[in-house]
């Protein structure tokens, strides 16, 4: 239902909706705040409990390569190039100097991995 009702408040203004990074390493778990505005893009916010609130966007992109950290569980992975319908990535910094980038697939709800320059990995969830 809340969908819904976002989805028909779209013309008026972006609704605010929540995810859930855990972390992999040490079981926290950080919340975040994306706007959605219907067009698959937009702010995001994550409240890091020692590094403050941190700020980026996220972004649906087009079918092609993608999913380097999504498909090694927040590691790395060379040479990996897979075709998904709704594949998006998302990146924030901190006024600490920590960024966190995400990257991850949606369809009704969605699912992603996450990791760190400071190598904390996490699991998206929204």
């Amino acid at each position: 239902m809340r969908k819904a009702i976002c989805f028909l408040g779209v013309l008026v203004s972006a609704c605010a909706m929540q995810a859930r990074l855990y972390d992999l390493d040490n079981g926290g778990v950080l919340q975040a705040t994306y706007t959605n505005s219907g067009m698959g893009q937009g702010a995001i916010k994550i409240a890091h409990p020692t590094d403050g609130e941190c700020n980026g966007e996220y972004r649906t992109v087009p079918r092609g390569s993608w999913g380097a950290i999504y498909y090694s569980g927040g590691g790395s992975a060379q040479g990996l190039g897979l075709s998904l319908s709704n594949p998006g990535a998302a990146v924030v910094t901190c006024p600490t100097g920590r960024v966190i980038e995400c990257e991850y697939v949606t369809s009704g709800g969605g699912t992603g991995y996450c990791r760190d320059n400071k190598g904390s990995r996490y699991r998206l969830m929204f």
